[in-house]
């Protein structure tokens, strides 16, 4: 169980790490284009 556990948060921390390297090549996208 404890195992599972850690899995959850683990998934939900990589979940948001690529959410924010999405969000971070957006911007430089954005700062390229204009």
């Amino acid at each position: 169980k404890k195992k599972l556990e850690y899995n959850k948060v683990f998934d939900t921390y990589y979940y948001e790490l690529l959410e924010l390297i999405k969000n971070e090549n957006n911007s430089l996208m954005l700062k390229e284009v204009i």
